[in-house]
């Protein structure tokens, strides 16, 4: 579920012939966003991003990263 008037982190991949192969968002507390995405050698993703929804909490952004499979 997501919350309303908050930023969740979203992701995609796309084919080279620009086909949405998969795509999803995150639902998380507070505002968070991906920053960077990579994919790793067995298929999967890494993201790093920023939220104000834990650590900190809504004073201050921390820093997080998120580890997918292939699908996202």
């Amino acid at each position: 579920m997501l919350m309303e008037n908050t930023e969740q982190p979203f992701a995609c991949t796309v084919s080279s012939t620009g086909k949405i192969i998969w795509s999803n968002i995150y639902p998380m507390e507070m505002n968070s966003t991906f920053h960077s995405g990579y994919e790793l050698t067995n298929g999967s993703y890494i993201f790093g991003g920023t939220t104000n929804g834990f650590g900190n909490g809504s004073t201050a952004n921390d820093v997080f990263l998120m580890k997918t499979n292939k699908e996202g």
